[in-house]
């Protein structure tokens, strides 16, 4: 999993564990990114400053994303027979046939 704040960014090792070096004095938002995950918080603003010193502690959860696909056509027969337009549901969620 890569980990960015504003431009800077690490890549988790084994453990999950990451750290970004290298900031200046600022404000930075965190936020991770794995393809196929979602992660809460999606991302979070971090202080980084004498006073606030190195900010330690800033972790998230990802969660897998599932998805389902298929092919919607006219004629079960013919593999080039895709229906354009078409809504698909599940549950809350939806997609639209290209």
């Amino acid at each position: 999993m890569e980990v960015t704040a504003d431009g800077h960014s690490d890549t988790t090792n084994a453990d999950g564990e990451y750290t970004i070096t290298g900031l200046a004095a600022g404000t930075y938002t965190v936020a991770p990114s794995l393809t196929g995950y979602s992660f809460a918080p999606a991302s979070t603003d971090v202080t980084v400053n004498e006073a606030a010193g190195d900010a330690t502690g800033i972790d998230f959860t990802g969660e897998p994303i599932y998805w389902i696909s298929g092919t919607v056509l006219t004629d079960a027969e013919d593999p080039n027979s895709g229906l354009e337009g078409v809504e698909v549901t599940a549950g809350s969620q939806s997609g639209t046939t290209n």
